[in-house]
């Protein structure tokens, strides 16, 4: 049977590379304990396009079977860099929500002994541990996922200007203000001030200004 076909899913690919990378953290007298491990964006900070995270460790104090779970971007499919980030989560997950919870000392003193390098809110692999993660995922095969592109929108909509966001209206005079949609604007005017009964100002008149210098 072959490589592909052992692990057919992604998850299974994962869940196999957490058993490869068992005897690493046991070198150092850590356990990793029962866990789920798949692929999912992060609650935050996982679409931007500047720095952003690559994989979350939920532990067991919030999850209904008391597991921790461990979820990798889905902007990731170099088998090597999958490996690093899930040996950062399984990091967390080893302390399950306790001393490794966060990335101060306790967390460094697994972290750096394993070959996580770098700031540790964002590390990197060593080139020691490198070479370890590239002979596991040559034994674990090819990862079965393709990376999720970060802009998500629908194709027929790339490159089409965005009319619809809403726009500010506001009063000059009492700084009351509301928001419209451009189309609404465009459509029937901006409304009048509840309080001076005059027609408010918005965005729009602003982008006419500046056009016409």
């Amino acid at each position: 049977m072959s490589t592909s076909q052992r692990h057919p899913t992604r998850e299974a690919w994962l869940l196999a590379a957490v058993e490869a990378l068992r005897p690493l953290f046991e070198e150092h007298g850590a356990t990793i304990p029962p866990l789920r491990v798949s692929v999912g964006w992060p609650p935050k900070g996982g679409t931007g396009s500047g720095q952003y995270t690559a994989g979350i460790c939920h532990h067991s104090v919030g999850t209904k079977d008391g597991q921790p779970q461990i979820y990798i971007s889905p902007r990731h499919d170099d088998a090597v860099d999958v490996l690093a980030i899930l040996v950062h989560e399984l990091v967390h997950a080893e302390g399950d929500g306790n001393q490794r919870a966060g990335h101060g000392k306790a967390f460094s003193s697994l972290a750096k002994p394993l070959g996580l390098e770098g700031k540790m809110t964002a590390t990197k692999a060593g080139s020691a541990l490198l070479a370890k993660l590239a002979l596991i995922a040559g034994e674990l095969g090819p990862y079965n996922h393709a990376a999720l592109m970060v802009q998500q929108k629908d194709p027929k909509d790339v490159g089409t200007p965005k009319t619809s966001r809403m726009r500010k209206v506001w009063c000059p005079e009492s700084g009351y203000t509301i928001r419209m949609a451009r189309s609404w604007l465009a459509e029937y005017g901006a409304p009048f001030c509840p309080c001076h009964h005059e027609a408010m100002h918005h965005e729009e008149q602003l982008d006419e200004a500046d056009q016409g210098e």
